[in-house]
């Protein structure tokens, strides 16, 4: 191998030359090529707030999960929620139902629609003592609660987590509830029970903050029988 400080040889520098002329006659520099100077790696990239619609405003000004003690103070003076509120509460499963009506609607979020006696018997005692007594079942395996008060709110929302369900996602900018076949796991003919991984998949997307903040809407389902 030569020496790094030796110069280039005469057929080196004639191919070089026509190489650099050939890219300047395509109208092309050397400084064309430069690398792009780098962010340093913990700068986010520079958003115009102007170019944004104004849902995505919103939820750059709060994060909806940052802003439930906006939730709570509402629910002291039984107040409704301003516009900015209506739209953050859809991360925890409340949807404001005005001009309807004046409460909210709470959706829950049970992966592959699975569901245990006691906690159903808790539903039941929410809607009978918090709202009013009816609780609604959805085409993507969840229940609906409607009528609650502002002022019932976070009652609500702590019974429901009483009992290992939530609320969280299951509105707003995120992945929807996940269905599965609804025999899964009793159907001999099944190839793969899926429940498994509704389960696996549901925890990661529960807890990973990222999810949250997605073009709308993704819905996932499994099915593991043959049809």
């Amino acid at each position: 191998m030569a020496p790094a400080t030796q110069d280039f040889s005469t057929d080196q520098k004639r191919y070089l030359e026509g190489f650099f002329a050939a890219l300047q006659a395509r109208g092309v520099s050397f400084g064309d090529m430069a690398p792009l100077p780098m962010a340093p790696p913990s700068a986010e990239p520079r958003v115009n707030l102007e170019d944004l619609t104004k849902e995505e405003r919103i939820k750059r000004d709060v994060h909806p999960f940052d802003a439930i003690e906006q939730l709570i103070i509402d629910a002291r003076w039984n107040a409704a929620p301003e516009p900015e509120s209506v739209f953050r509460n859809k991360w925890n499963g409340l949807f404001w139902l005005s001009p309807v009506k004046d409460g909210y609607m709470c959706r829950l979020r049970i992966p592959g629609g699975m569901v245990k006696s006691f906690q159903l018997r808790e539903l039941a005692a929410i809607s009978r003592e918090l709202t009013t007594g009816y609780i609604q079942i959805t085409t993507r395996n969840n229940f609906q609660i409607r009528l609650i008060e502002p002022k019932n709110c976070p009652e609500v929302l702590r019974r429901i987590q009483s009992v290992g369900l939530h609320s969280k996602g299951a509105g707003g900018d995120n992945i929807r509830n996940i269905t599965m076949n609804p025999c899964a796991g009793y159907d001999p003919y099944e190839l793969v029970d899926v429940r498994p991984y509704v389960n696996e998949l549901a925890t990661h997307i529960i807890a990973s903050k990222e999810f949250y903040d997605l073009p709308r809407k993704f819905n996932i389902a499994y099915d593991g029988a043959v049809w």
